[in-house]
């Protein structure tokens, strides 16, 4: 059964996008900033001081969040929401993988 047919199922993508797109990034940022605090530094290395997924946790809760909106918005045309959490994903890992 499709999204757009089951609303039980665009109810829980709803809610999945919500979760992975605020709460999960900013929890993410809030353990985090401490060990900012006192390196200085984002590691974009997930096996450094930030544990496995480390920093790379908040881009791939956005891409999750992302996934989400599209797969609740089909059939139809990508919507605007989808497309605002698929380009801050691409900014948040793009911004990682930047080593100055």
């Amino acid at each position: 059964m499709r999204a757009e047919t089951d609303p039980h199922r665009r109810v829980a993508l709803a809610w999945l996008t919500a979760l992975f797109a605020i709460p999960v990034p900013l929890v993410a940022v809030a353990v985090f900033s401490r060990q900012v605090a006192r390196t200085g530094n984002v590691s974009h290395w997930p096996w450094e001081e930030y544990g496995f997924f480390g920093w790379w946790l908040v881009p791939l809760s956005l891409w999750i969040a992302a996934a989400c909106a599209m797969v609740r918005g089909l059939p139809g045309p990508v919507d605007v929401p989808a497309k605002v959490l698929l380009a801050l994903a691409a900014v948040t890992s793009l911004a990682l993988l930047y080593n100055p």
